[in-house]
Order: C-alpha cells, then sequence, then structure tokens
C-alpha cells in the first residue's frame, strides 16, 4: 500500500484555486462579476444597463429604476418619469369630492373639428358640465373643451361661469354667439339652454403646463362637473364647488 503525501504547498495552492472558481449563481463577463460591481444584466445582456430595462446607463435619465426609461408610455400618479421626458406632463382634474388623472384627446384635427357645433358633441352628460382636453396631432396644440348638459334630457338650464388660467387663448368654439369672451387669462360665459339642446365651448391654444379653473356663480338644471378622457368619465364634484384642471410631472 502506497501512501501520497501532498506538500503544505500545493495544498494551499488547490484551496485557492477551488475558492476563486465562480459559482452556478454567479455572472461573469468580460472578467466582470456583476453581482460585485452591481450591475444587473441579466434582462438584457447588457453590462451597462444597470436596471435592466433595456434602456443603457447613458442615455437612461434613471438607471437604478425599471420603470423610468426612453420610449416608455408615461403613468401619472406614480412620482417616476417613466418616459424619461420632462416635456412630457399629466394632468389631473380635481373637484370637491374626487380627482382623476386624464390623458387628452387626440386626433389630427382641431378642437373644433372634435367638438363639431351643431351635431353631435364627443361627451356630454345630463345636468352637469363635462370638461376635457385635446391634443392636436400635427401642431401638437392643447385645447380646453367643455360641454354643458345633454340633448333631448327632458330639462334646460343656465349658468353663469368664469374659466380662469387661459392666458392666450382663444374662443374658437361657443354655441350661439354672444354668449362667450376671453378677456386677459379669465373666459366669461352665460349660457341658456333648452331640453332639446346643449351649450358649450372650445378655448385654444394653452400651453402644455395649463392650469384651468372653472368658477360657476348662477346655475340652473345643473349639479356636478364630469371629466372625460379616452378611458370614460367620472363625476368629481358638484358645480357649486368647481374644477381644476392643471398639469403635473
Amino acid at each position: 500500500m502506497h501512501r501520497f503525501r501532498v506538500s503544505a504547498s500545493v495544498a494551499l495552492a488547490l484551496l485557492l484555486a477551488a475558492a476563486c472558481e465562480p459559482t452556478s449563481g454567479q455572472l461573469i463577463l468580460n472578467g466582470d462579476d456583476d453581482d460585485a460591481t452591481g450591475d444587473d444584466d441579466d434582462a438584457t445582456g447588457n453590462p451597462n444597463d444597470l436596471d435592466g430595462d433595456g434602456d443603457p446607463s447613458a442615455t437612461d435619465c434613471d438607471d437604478d429604476d425599471p420603470t423610468a426609461y426612453n420610449g416608455n408610455t408615461e403613468s401619472c400618479g406614480d412620482g417616476v418619469d417613466n418616459d424619461c421626458d420632462p416635456e412630457t406632463f399629466c394632468y389631473e382634474a380635481i373637484g370637491d369630492v374626487g380627482r382623476r388623472f386624464l390623458d387628452p384627446f387626440a386626433t389630427d384635427g382641431s378642437a373644433a373639428d372634435f367638438y363639431a357645433p351643431g351635431e353631435a358633441q364627443p361627451f356630454m352628460n345630463s345636468d352637469t358640465i363635462t370638461a376635457a382636453l385635446h391634443r392636436d396631432g400635427s401642431t401638437g396644440e392643447h385645447s380646453l373643451v367643455f360641454v354643458v348638459d345633454a340633448t333631448n334630457d327632458g330639462s334646460g338650464g343656465s349658468a353663469v361661469l368664469e374659466v380662469a388660467g387661459v392666458q392666450g387663448a382663444e374662443l374658437v368654439v361657443q354655441d350661439d354667439p354672444g354668449e362667450g369672451q376671453v378677456d386677459g387669462d379669465v373666459g366669461r360665459f352665460g349660457f341658456q339652454w333648452v331640453e332639446c339642446c346643449v351649450d358649450g365651448a372650445v378655448l385654444t391654444p394653452l400651453p402644455r403646463d395649463l392650469c384651468v379653473t372653472f368658477s360657476v356663480f348662477e346655475w340652473d338644471g345643473l349639479d356636478d362637473f364630469v371629466v372625460a378622457d379616452p378611458a370614460g368619465e367620472q363625476t368629481v364634484g358638484s358645480i357649486g364647488g368647481g374644477l381644476t384642471i392643471c398639469a403635473g410631472e
């Protein structure tokens, strides 16, 4: 029976070699250990994409957050610049009983075409003022659109109101001549309608970082403010409580 003796120096070399072998859970790229550097490239195979969202560190506005990257869709209300574009605004409507984030209705035509005066309005609700934003896909202009009451609902009404924060905008649609005007940064309106019909207006252009406020001073036949966007409609407050629609990041 033969016995082999391993010198102390050889044993130490064997131990060091074993310690340097990568474990099954490690990934080595170009001699770099991504666990050691904090570089998480598992999703993309790109050692310069820390959060694995496909947008490399050189262009990603927050390479520690996989929900923020160029080309992503902005998600309003999460506090993250999801599309890495500070010029993309979220719009929020606030009434006295609720609030909602709004997406503008986007078409290739103007807001006046979208409203289609004398025809079926894009949205309307009985005994309400329903407001929305519109974005012209060809010019990028933003507009405020609102419709008062609904057609053939069995009741008419009247309202005296102001819309503040419309500096530079023009009143491009009003259902009846003389019902409204823009003076400085305030639009003033006096509406009166019968059961067959509605009233409303379009104010444009507004800045992308717009902030407008509705105040109703006198009204009959109206109960609530409703806001509308491509995802649907929601009551956010009473007529007497007013309505604010503002941009935010």
